[in-house]
């Protein structure tokens, strides 16, 4: 009998993965989730420096939906509106944390983890529905 491992459970049906032109790339390496959180503690250093501990905690919690999203999808990494849509999101979520007066007010900060999925959400569709333009492009 096989030991129960939690990431097979991650894994996509054959049935479903025929449908979707998604390939499951694997679970991150430890590699790349320890970069990720270097650079995360980047992002939230420099805008704390710049700006305050409110502006960076949204600051680290908006590149993690990024890096996340860009992530779900890096089977597309290959195509240029790939990154021109990162680009678009990144530039998009600077100016959402420097133009809105952020002042935290919420305990725990988990209460604000349904706008970060929302936010996380709102990108995978539109890298899926530019996706599933380009395709009916080509």
């Amino acid at each position: 009998m096989s030991a129960f491992d939690p990431l097979q459970t991650l894994a996509i049906p054959a049935k479903l993965s025929a449908m979707s032109s998604w390939k499951y790339a694997g679970p991150p390496s430890r590699r790349w989730i320890i970069g990720v959180i270097l650079a995360e503690a980047v992002v939230y250093g420099v805008v704390f420096a710049l700006a305050n501990a409110d502006r960076a905690f949204v600051a680290a919690i908006s590149f993690a939906t990024i890096v996340l999203a860009a992530r779900t999808r890096w089977d597309l990494r290959n195509h240029s509106w790939f990154w021109m849509l990162i680009g678009v999101f990144t530039i998009a979520h600077i100016v959402a944390v420097m133009l809105i007066g952020w002042h935290l007010h919420v305990h725990p900060a988990s209460l604000l983890t349904p706008f970060a999925v929302a936010d996380f959400a709102l990108m995978l569709g539109l890298l899926c529905g530019t996706e599933s333009a380009a395709n009916r492009l080509q």
